[in-house]
């Protein structure tokens, strides 16, 4: 076992006393929570406003990760520092105080465009000390409206490569017309502008706040102090994982292209105090939309992956992910080439995270859950309104069910592990923004596998077109669906159909784009997560109440949990138990 490490010291820091670090602490944490608040209240596009696809967060004018919002979503974790070095070296010492630039170039970035970070200076005495950053998720960013899938970034939208949006406090007026004329949802996508910048300079004002207070050398030295203790912690949760080359495997469904599967490769090597996420096995760089940048891809996922199995309630910050080591190559599937198509980049960016901890489940069993859903799960109807450029669409993602884990059931009805506080947005509100008709909002009942700890429930969607429009499908883990662990069953698997009106057979796939008249009918159903622990260990209380909530059919009682009803209906303790004896006797001769 290795000594714990020493703080690093911040050269000429003075140290900080423990009630001071604390308020520093908590006032860098509630500056996040006010921003993402005021973010949310302003936004004008519901994926902002309702689904919260946000991050917010401070970073060091290094780039390192001061504090982040702790309703961002998880794959931006720690990763807002690339892009803002990336403008650093673009521009030097041509930074000012006004000056508000947006950065979602791929080469950088590695996610689809519509993901856009802004970020601004902050100054004390003249000098760069940090920057206060907001990724938000555009509503348009231009590309291709009609389903095809992309094959190069080019085609997928505009990109803007630290371009200074505002430059000392105005807004650039011929880049504003470039976004105008390039975007869809042109006011929307304003709006949300706007709102960007509003929290970049509440974040700002808010630090600068705090720098007058304490003087900038005593918040540094806090924050450093913050990073260690973090760091610490981590290596002492590391010290009790035993030391070993842990290895899993899964797949994708095929490259948003062709239905070949895509393999999913991971090793995880845990020495001492460092765990290294090993990602040199993934498949090359694919030729539809699923790729992703290192920053995006690899890294993104390592670090989710990684908080989850170690810390999973410490406040992100630099000192965390000290102890992370990430090998990547270039060229992969998750740190493609900056032309690569990334437009569903975070696809198979939650099957890798699922992956990962599956291979840390060989080394901590009993804190890993099963296979989570993992995928977005969407049938979508879209079309424009008529006579604008704009476009309107209905249905979306479906939720899934989340893997069980030792001592409790999976979560029903949930986003993906990458969609952290993303909520459905409510079908109310679907509605009265377009004109999809939602008729079926429903939890699936048997999708969650059996288990001891039975996996989450998927859900149902069924949308309405009432004019002509683009269905969709986008599905992904339906023939790998969610693993069970430990004797646990696999969830059941996604799916869609689109029916159209006085056509008998169904249109099915995992990627599907079809133009289709008024009075289609897309449903779509969402994975349900796997089982943790063998299904006839199961207390017979919690099948009961399994099925009589209809999350467990009768069938699915007597085929997996092995009960036996009674004449009254109601489950024979005794007999279950012998049932259950013969079963198990069968399965070990």
């Amino acid at each position: 076992m290795t000594a714990m490490p020493k703080p690093r010291a911040v050269p000429g820091a003075r140290r900080v006393d423990p009630i001071t670090l604390e308020v520093i602490r908590y006032s860098l944490v509630a500056m996040m929570d006010e921003t993402e608040a005021n973010l949310t209240r302003t936004a004008f596009s519901t994926i902002i406003r309702e689904f919260k696809d946000y991050s917010v967060g401070l970073v060091t004018a290094k780039g390192e990760t001061i504090a982040q919002g702790r309703g961002s979503i998880p794959s931006f974790v720690a990763d807002l520092g690339t892009p803002v070095l990336d403008g650093v070296a673009m521009w030097g010492d041509d930074l000012s105080d006004g000056d508000y630039l947006i950065n979602n170039h791929a080469g950088v970035c590695g996610q689809h465009l519509n993901n856009v970070v802004m970020y601004t200076p902050i100054f004390d005495g003249g000098r760069i000390i940090a920057f206060s950053a907001l990724r938000t998720h555009w509503p348009d960013v231009g590309g291709g409206f009609q389903a095809r899938p992309a094959t190069e970034i080019y085609q997928e939208g505009i990109q803007f490569r630290n371009a200074k949006i505002y430059k000392n406090g105005k807004i650039d007026v011929e880049l504003e017309r470039i976004i105008r004329y390039n975007t869809r949802h042109s006011d929307e996508t304003f709006g949300d502008l706007e709102a960007q910048v509003a929290g970049c300079q509440l974040a700002k004002r808010r630090f600068e706040e705090l720098v007058a207070r304490y003087g900038w050398d005593q918040v540094e030295a806090a924050i450093h102090e913050c990073w260690d203790q973090s760091e610490r912690y981590v290596r002492q949760r590391i010290r009790q994982i035993p030391n070993g080359r842990y290895y899993a495997e899964s797949f994708l469904d095929g490259d948003g292209i062709t239905d070949d599967p895509v393999p999913i490769r991971v090793a995880l090597v845990v020495e001492d105090e460092d765990i290294t996420v090993d990602l040199t096995g993934m498949p090359p760089q694919v030729a539809g939309p699923l790729n992703s940048g290192a920053t995006g891809g690899g890294e993104s996922a390592a670090k989710v992956a990684f908080k989850g199995a170690v810390a999973p309630f410490l406040l992100p910050n630099e000192g965390e992910f000290r102890p992370l080591k990430i090998a990547l190559k270039p060229g992969t599937l998750v740190s493609a080439s900056e032309d690569a198509a990334m437009g569903l980049w975070s696809t198979p960016i939650k099957t890798i995270i699922d992956v990962i901890l599956k291979a840390f489940s060989q080394a901590i069993p009993n804190e890993i859950p099963a296979g989570n859903n993992a995928q977005y799960g969407r049938g979508r109807v879209r079309a424009r309104y008529a006579g604008t450029r704009q476009f309107w669409q209905g249905g979306g993602n479906t939720l899934g069910g989340w893997g069980a884990h030792r001592g409790g059931d999976g979560q029903s009805a949930l986003h993906t592990t990458t969609h952290g506080d993303c909520r459905r947005v409510p079908i109310e509100v679907e509605e009265s923004e377009g004109l999809g008709l939602v008729r079926r909002f429903e939890l699936v009942t048997d999708s969650g596998g059996a288990g001891r700890w039975r996996g989450g429930l998927g859900t149902r969607m069924e949308v309405v077109t009432p004019t002509p429009a683009m269905a969709t499908l986008d599905f992904d883990r339906s023939k790998f669906p969610p693993w069970g662990l430990f004797g646990g069953k696999d969830g059941m698997p996604g799916h869609g159909e689109i029916h159209k009106p006085g056509e008998e057979r169904p249109i099915s796939g995992t990627r599907v784009a079809v133009q289709v008249p008024a009075g289609t009918r897309v449903c779509a159903a969402n994975n349900g997560g796997g089982g943790w622990g063998d299904p006839l260990e199961r207390e017979l209380p919690a099948v009961e109440w399994d099925v009589r909530q209809g999350y467990v059919s009768r069938e699915a009682a007597i085929r997996d949990y092995g009960v036996v009803f009674g004449a009254d209906g109601a489950i024979d303790p005794q007999a279950t138990a012998t049932n259950r004896a013969a079963r198990k006797e069968a399965a070990a001769g």
